[in-house]
């Protein structure tokens, strides 16, 4: 099957056979279920059996850092675009032919839910002078991995995504995901490199930011999470999160750092 994206609906795309073989309905009164994940090559097709899929969070994110050219350059002088294929996301619909929901048009559509957890980190200048800056370094205590493998169930993922949507309580042993532990792949730090394309780190001065988007296993909310902004030949800039502050897990934070300062 082929996926075309609309050309003017971004929520929408539709689906083509690339041969004769396709699908088509069973017993017309049975429950025919279905699930997607996105996107199709993040999944470790090796260890991902039926529903349960097995897919990684890389430890080294790269974004696109471009020079920025609209009205705000003088505020946001680069632009940082992130791989979305670390944005993954599963789906599950349930048609019973004979008994479909009220105004089913025949078509199975997916209503897809994110599965890792997102965190926009905004980096601001040196209050006094440029700074080049090359990486961002996200780190957590032993035992609390951010990247690496992770199994997650998607049938019961949507069954917790519902119990939110209903307003019913959860709990973080509600979530079904979890690292897979897959020859202890699983790390307790991920790296954002900041330098552009031709490897030129970037430089922010006073009054100056950056907003990169980071993607951090699913299977858990973060406490104890500390950011080191690399400052080119001198010491990092770290900030650690207040002690009753934690990155909910399969959320979008944002988190806005202070100025860096600049250490030996």
């Amino acid at each position: 099957y082929t996926v075309t994206p609309s050309t003017t609906d971004r929520t929408y795309g539709s689906v083509q056979k690339t041969n004769d073989t396709g699908l088509q309905w069973g017993n017309p009164d049975t429950q025919h279920q279905f699930y997607a994940f996105y996107p199709q090559r993040a999944i470790d097709t090796e260890h991902t059996t039926g529903h349960t899929i097995v897919a990684e969070v890389p430890t080294l994110q790269r974004v696109t850092i471009t020079q920025n050219t609209g009205s705000d350059v003088s505020t946001h002088p680069y632009i940082a675009e992130s791989n979305m294929d670390y944005a993954m996301m599963g789906a599950r619909t349930y048609i019973t032919p004979n008994n479909p929901p009220e105004g089913w048009n025949g078509t199975v559509s997916f209503d897809f839910k994110p599965i890792v957890t997102a965190v926009d980190v905004t980096i601001r200048g040196n209050a006094d002078r440029g700074v080049m800056l090359t990486a961002l370094n996200i780190t957590t205590r032993e035992g609390q991995p951010l990247a690496g493998s992770f199994t997650c169930d998607l049938d019961k993922l949507m069954t917790y995504y519902d119990k939110i949507e209903a307003g019913e309580p959860t709990t973080e042993e509600d979530n079904p995901c979890e690292y897979a532990n897959l020859d202890e792949y699983v790390y307790n730090m991920v790296t954002v490199d900041l330098r552009m394309a031709d490897n030129t780190p970037i430089t922010l001065g006073a009054g100056q930011e950056l907003t990169v988007t980071v993607f951090l296993l699913p299977h858990m909310s973060y406490d104890d999470v500390t950011f080191s902004v690399v400052v080119q030949n001198a010491g990092s800039h770290r900030q650690t999160l207040p002690t009753d502050v934690a990155i909910p897990a399969m959320k979008k934070s944002h988190i806005a750092l202070s100025s860096v300062e600049i250490a030996n």
